[in-house]
């Protein structure tokens, strides 16, 4: 089953998606970058946040020490990778455009919700089968 943090997690990927970052100007297109590495920084922390299960069947949280070296990870990683994710974008934008897509910007903020929730679900579900093979 899908959680709160799941569907706002999908969510904010699809509004994320609904800005075209080549209409920003320079100024406004660092914000948006930095505010998407934020969130992936702040998602990564609080997913690091959850206990793990021990060998015992027992819950260990991760120190906070380590939860920030991993969302600074992340942080590294998102920053990093975003100016390509902003030229995928672009083209699949014009790929959808080309290809007679009234609203392509809507398509790929659907698209990217859709994907979100289902890698999630399967993540639930590995889950739930490593849980039941230990």
């Amino acid at each position: 089953m899908l959680s709160r943090s799941d569907l706002v997690m999908a969510l904010g990927a699809g509004a994320a998606t609904l800005v075209d970052p080549r209409r920003l100007s320079p100024r406004t297109r660092r914000g948006y970058r930095l505010g998407l590495t934020a969130l992936s920084a702040a998602g990564a922390y609080q997913i690091a946040a959850q206990p793990q299960k021990d060998e015992d069947g027992g819950e260990v949280p991760l120190p906070p020490v380590a939860r920030g070296a991993i969302a600074a990870g992340v942080a590294a990683t998102v920053y990093g990778s975003v100016r390509l994710g902003e030229r995928l974008d672009a083209a699949s934008f014009d790929w959808l455009t080309r290809h007679g897509v009234k609203h392509p910007r809507v398509v790929l903020a659907v698209g990217g919700a859709v994907l979100t929730l289902a890698m999630n679900a399967l993540e639930k579900r590995q889950e739930k089968s490593d849980a039941v093979t230990r």
